[in-house]
């Protein structure tokens, strides 16, 4: 199985746009707000382009009680979102969007160099393996970031392993002097009618003490 080349991406910056962050203020120091979760979550757009609904990873859809003007219409965003629920309703305090695209071929992305980023964690949720890492950086600007599908392998049992890695390219005017934390989630589901529970995904990434590999079992 292959990501078709019509699909390819090119490097992508990462950037939140401003209708998407820090939704509420409020100006007196003493308001206190409900209990609020931070997650990572799917937000669905409707034909104005208005952020109605949250899909939380373990499948809870949750409509939004102040929805918000995002970019594109009849869409889904993946977002780190803090809210409040009730019920089924839930308000959001804050919104911005996590980067998140289909991997692209290896042999697309072969003229970029990786960087390196610090590695905090990964997990598997929501169809997704999400990443949280640091990026070193003194203008947290121009960075340019993608998913590389290496390859699919098979072994002689039938197995396939799926080999991910993350491309990685600083500017050259933006000495680290400092980490910015960032999330990311590659897209598991893109995968789930080649492979099965029984495969498995081999994720590589670049970090500031190395390379580092990791292995998962797939899941979406």
């Amino acid at each position: 199985m292959h990501i078709k080349p019509t699909t390819l991406q090119v490097l992508t910056f990462i950037g939140l746009p401003a209708s998407m962050v820090g939704i509420l203020s409020c100006s007196d120091d003493t308001y206190t707000y409900p209990p609020v979760t931070t997650d990572l979550v799917c937000v669905r757009t409707d034909g104005s382009a208005r952020a109605t609904t949250i899909i939380t990873d373990n499948g809870c859809t949750l409509n939004i009680t102040n929805p918000i003007a995002t970019p594109t219409p009849d869409t889904i965003y993946r977002c780190l979102a803090i809210y409040s629920t009730e019920q089924s309703s839930a308000t959001l305090y804050s919104l911005s969007n996590v980067f998140s695209p289909t991997p692209i071929l290896h042999e697309e992305l072969a003229r970029y160099t990786t960087d390196p980023v610090k590695f905090i964690s990964a997990w598997y949720s929501g169809g997704y393996l999400n990443l949280d890492i640091g990026i070193p950086t003194t203008l947290n600007n121009g960075h340019a970031f993608a998913f590389s599908q290496d390859s699919i392998t098979e072994d002689n049992k039938g197995i396939r392993t799926l080999h991910i890695s993350l491309v990685h390219e600083a500017p050259p005017d933006d000495p680290p002097s400092f980490t910015e934390e960032t999330y990311m989630s590659i897209p598991m589901y893109v995968y789930s009618d080649f492979l099965t529970e029984n495969d498995s995904v081999k994720f590589r990434i670049n970090t500031t003490e190395g390379w580092k590999e990791i292995g998962y079992k797939f899941a979406w």
